[in-house]
């Protein structure tokens, strides 16, 4: 249920509600305190744009674009406080074979246990990964790079066929493949044909 107070929308209010989980607006927050959302059972969905993305724009030919954002919190069946999602967006990177510019499609899945110190990181669920939280609030644009960044490759390039130099560095099973050249054969031949 939603009441407005003063110009301001409160999620929640009132304790009878049909849904399951809590859904926000599609209006993404700049800052969220994940434990008290994942108690709460909060739904975040909506779309942050690309060039709140610092760290990721150094990597990006534009940060023009969105990425879409959908984050359950929530806790599991031991009482961890857990996000589940996914993260999807479209990147424009510099093929580094041919140094062009390259689509690169991501959809990326969220599964993180919220813990308060490094010594919580033990024992996870399969799967999952550990996300630190303190008594601050976070901001959510860092934690949405964070799972950009570890889903860049780490030498993006076009497709060979669809590179412009793609072509050059493609090797045909069918040439050649009978014949293997020991490197050393190779200068025993130039050196034969020296001494002629």
């Amino acid at each position: 249920m939603t009441a407005m107070y003063k110009d301001r929308t409160v999620f929640d209010r009132f304790r009878a509600s049909p849904y399951n989980r809590a859904f926000m607006p599609d209006r993404l927050p700049e800052f969220i305190e994940p434990l008290r959302l994942a108690e709460r059972g909060r739904v975040l969905q909506g779309r942050l744009p690309l060039s709140r993305f610092r760290r990721l724009a150094e990597s990006l030919v534009t940060a023009d674009g969105h990425a879409q954002v959908v984050l359950e919190f929530g806790m599991d069946e031991q009482g961890r406080p857990t996000v589940e999602g996914d993260v999807a967006t479209e990147l424009m990177l510099r093929c580094q074979r041919c140094l062009e510019p390259m689509a690169l499609s991501l959809d990326l899945p969220v599964r993180l246990v919220l813990v308060r110190s490094e010594a919580q990181e033990q024992n996870l669920p399969t799967g999952f990964e550990a996300m630190v939280v303190g008594e601050k609030p976070s901001l959510l644009a860092d934690i949405i790079e964070d799972e950009l960044l570890l889903g860049l490759p780490l030498v993006p390039m076009h497709a060979p066929k669809e590179c412009r130099r793609g072509r050059h560095y493609e090797v045909d099973a069918g040439e050649g493949a009978d014949e293997s050249h020991s490197p050393f054969e190779v200068l025993a031949k130039l050196k034969q044909d020296r001494t002629r």
